[in-house]
């Protein structure tokens, strides 16, 4: 390998590693984000994405190392009417998540619909339908049960899927289809989760969300015209709602404490109001530190292995694909990295957040050219009515 070889090759390493940082910066967003770049409002006239209102116009990006501790402390401290005592509850949720980390036996058990829901990923890839055994395990789960109503009663979904009964369970399950619900599995715990988080922390899982769906319907269009069988194709469109599980599962979990604490703070200072004003505002307004959020999210790819090993996959395992170890023999090895490349750029180029030439050799080096592109373009990956239409096309429901 001659200098200039070796000089591309290291570069581009660089570029993937820099691309990855940026993804975790973009899901916290807002002002922390813009921390990270050096910005020109020209850069944004005329190409505001309809996906995604927070339209960046990014001269260039900033090396953690020119983002000085100051400036972050002050971010995170900004507009606060106790600035001290924000450092106070930031220490204190930080110091909370860790020892959750540390002592948690089993961290899927901290968020109870995954727990729930845990016995039919367990099963994934034994059936390809309903069995009355699966059905009662189903019924068992009164919030499970709840979003599948809910799920039937859009009109557009129970077109789509041809409901007659939208109060039946079993009725529902059975036109929707065993393939179609475990795809759908993710998607009604993240609805849930998204209920029940803190104000502050929705965005993220709004954003993480998009991610998944960008991820999965890359990953239907890529598998689609491949010569497989039906439900190795369907096994693999599971992967992106996998994928995001140890997200959601960090993310809960700094919900969780995050809740527990404010809770806490309020019923100590209640007592006084008058005195306890200011404390009581940072409360009412109250952000995690970016910083912090930042260091737990990125602690997904080494929770990863665990925590799926932790659910105990028995019919299929996804680690190899999620992880990129996959051999050349397995059937699509490749197909979910080449996936979460086109949610990286769906998600970082079309908001201003990757330079064009970074594009160019993030796209190329998962084999993604102009063709592939337009054809991943093609589809409204933000819509579930877009997703259904493919996972049908996928597993050959309709022509």
């Amino acid at each position: 390998m001659d200098a200039q070889e070796s000089s591309f090759h290291y570069n581009e390493a660089i570029i993937l590693s820099e691309l990855e940082r940026r993804f975790y910066l973009y899901l916290i967003g807002g002002d922390y984000e813009k921390l990270f770049y050096t910005l020109d409002e020209n850069l944004t006239d005329g190409l505001t994405d309809p996906e995604n209102e927070e339209q960046l116009g990014m001269s260039r990006i900033r090396l953690e190392i020119e983002v000085t501790k100051q400036q972050r402390q002050n971010q995170v401290r900004a507009n606060n009417a106790d600035p001290e005592y924000k450092g106070v509850l930031d220490y204190m949720l930080k110091t909370r998540i860790n020892n959750r980390l540390e002592n948690e036996l089993d961290i899927l058990k901290t968020c109870p619909q995954l727990e729930d829901i845990k016995p039919f990923l367990k099963s994934f890839g034994k059936d390809t339908e309903f069995s009355l055994e699966l059905f009662e395990e189903i019924q068992a789960v009164p919030w499970l049960t709840a979003q599948i109503k809910r799920f039937a009663n859009n009109p557009e979904y129970a077109e789509l899927v041809e409901l007659s009964d939208k109060n039946d369970i079993r009725k529902i399950l059975s036109a929707m289809g065993y393939p179609l619900f475990m795809w759908l599995l993710p998607r009604f715990v993240s609805e849930i989760l998204h209920a029940n988080m803190h104000e502050s922390l929705r965005p993220l899982v709004s954003r993480i969300r998009q991610y998944g769906r960008f991820t999965s319907g890359a990953i239907a269009t890529l598998v689609q015209q491949e010569d497989a069988t039906q439900k190795d194709k369907w096994m693999i469109y599971m992967l992106a709602g996998i994928n995001i599980i140890p997200l959601f599962l960090l993310v809960n979990l700094v919900n969780s404490e995050l809740k527990k604490l404010l809770e806490e703070q309020l019923a100590s200072l209640e007592n006084d109001k008058a005195c306890n004003a200011d404390k009581l505002a940072v409360i009412e307004h109250y952000q995690f530190s970016s910083d912090a959020l930042r260091d737990f999210l990125c602690l997904e790819e080494i929770l990863k292995p665990h925590i799926l090993e932790d659910i105990g996959f028995e019919n299929f395992d996804p680690l190899p694909y999620l992880l990129g170890y996959a051999d050349e023999q397995t059937p699509f090895a490749d197909v979910f990295l080449r996936a979460r490349a086109y949610a990286f750029y769906r998600q970082l180029f079309k908001t201003g957040r990757i330079q064009p030439h970074e594009t160019a050799i993030f796209l190329r080096q998962h084999q993604i050219d102009k063709n592939t592109l337009h054809q991943l373009n093609e589809f409204d990956l933000t819509s579930i009515v877009s997703h259904i239409k493919l996972h049908q096309e996928l597993i050959g429901v309709k022509e």
